[in-house]
């Protein structure tokens, strides 16, 4: 089995794929651990990675290609915003969430205010925006071209519990798992 988790920052992503990783016993990866592994092997902080990327598309295709040489094993959980691109054949879930519930949870897990969350988030989301559209030519990686989500589900007022079991049917819904 293989998973791909695609979201925005908030939408619950990592908790959801940790979830799955531990209730099915799947690798997880996500694309935040791919940055970590390349910048600690050429020997850079993730936050100057971070800016290398910005400027220099070989930093997100090296991402790109471990997380797509990840995604040639079989049971595994993989999250980030293009997981489903790189990993085709997976079952390919998007999380939703309102903008405000997602800076407020960005906040509570990070230790800083509302505020700096809108304002992280919303510098972030422009910066991933921006380079998605010059390198992969994705306006909206919610709105993928070339296949489909295989589901769809809005995290703002449901509990990680509850998304898991929506995602446990549905993987029994498919013939993935053998039915409880």
């Amino acid at each position: 089995m293989k998973i791909a988790i695609v979201g925005e920052s908030g939408t619950g992503k990592s908790t959801i794929a940790r979830a799955l990783e531990a209730r099915f016993g799947l690798i997880r990866k996500s694309s935040g651990d791919f940055f970590r592994q390349i910048a600690g092997e050429i020997g850079v902080s993730l936050l100057e990675f971070e800016k290398l990327a910005e400027g220099d598309c070989k930093y997100d295709f090296a991402v790109d290609r471990c997380m797509t040489d990840f995604g040639r094993s079989d049971g595994i959980v993989v999250e980030g915003r293009l997981a489903a691109e790189c990993v085709r054949d997976a079952v390919k879930i998007l999380l939703t969430c309102d903008f405000d519930e997602r800076c407020r949870r960005i906040a509570s897990d990070r230790g800083f205010s509302v505020d700096d969350a809108v304002a992280q988030t919303v510098g972030r989301e422009e910066i991933y925006k921006k380079r998605f559209k010059a390198y992969y030519g994705i306006d909206d990686f919610t709105k993928p071209k070339g296949y489909e989500f295989d589901l769809v589900i809005d995290t703002t007022r449901t509990p990680a519990a509850e998304v898991v079991e929506v995602i446990v049917r549905h993987l029994e819904a498919k013939g993935l798992l053998a039915a409880a």
